[in-house]
């Protein structure tokens, strides 16, 4: 997978088992650039192109930008959403006779309720599971005890359920002590999950990482 960025001629390839962090000493180009991704992050046009083998990817669909790790939430509209999609679609093709009987009760039970009272009521029983759903709640049990496993659920099921592999977050290492950015790497790596740091400043390398700097005079370096 490859990432590009036309208007600072930036070209990075994603790799399995690396992490990218990018260093950008320039302030108004630091500012740019998490600007230029958050704007396509929600589905504007922006100068970064995400491609795999050719074929253009739609940045919005493929990467997460966490640039408030306080603000994470492992119950997100986005992850709620696709579970509710991927729990009706398991009750239409595994559970289809057991959700038939299940609106057959639920219909007896009402019509049952309506007979109690004395009015000629009639209704339309037109739900789905995912109706249900919504009016019971459903979410996830959100049982980290850090922020950083929370960040690792989130990550996770922002993975698994909504088919996110790239989380862009910036100056990552200002949060988490150096013992536990690498259990993030170990973690993100294991998942083949692309993570991109961006800093605005160098920091020490820690191993895994693939650094590159944009310097005050906009000079590229690959280190």
């Amino acid at each position: 997978m490859k990432l590009v960025n036309t208007l600072y001629d930036l070209e990075f390839d994603l790799i399995e088992n690396q992490i990218l962090v990018l260093s950008i000493e320039n302030h108004l180009v630091y500012s740019n650039i998490l600007e230029t991704l958050w704007k396509q992050y929600k589905g504007e046009n922006g100068d970064f192109i995400l491609s795999d083998e050719s074929k253009e990817l739609k940045l919005s669909q493929k990467m997460d930008c966490i640039y408030n790790i306080f603000s994470i939430n492992t119950n997100d509209r986005k992850i709620i959403t696709k579970l509710y999609q991927e729990l009706t679609f398991q009750n239409d093709t595994l559970l289809q006779e057991e959700s038939v009987l299940f609106k057959q009760e639920l219909i007896s039970y009402f019509d049952k309720v309506i007979s109690t009272v004395p009015y000629n009521l009639k209704y339309n029983f037109d739900t789905d599971l995912s109706s249900l759903m919504k009016s019971l709640s459903v979410e996830i049990d959100d049982d980290s005890d850090s922020l950083l496993e929370k960040m690792m659920q989130y990550i996770n099921l922002m993975n698994q359920i909504c088919g996110v592999n790239i989380f862009v977050i910036p100056n990552l290492k200002a949060y988490f002590s150096t013992e536990e950015i690498i259990q993030l790497y170990e973690f993100t790596i294991y998942n083949k999950i692309y993570l991109i740091v961006i800093e605005a400043i160098q920091t020490p390398h820690i191993e895994g990482e693939k650094c590159w700097i944009i310097d005050e005079d906009l000079c590229i370096i690959e280190l």
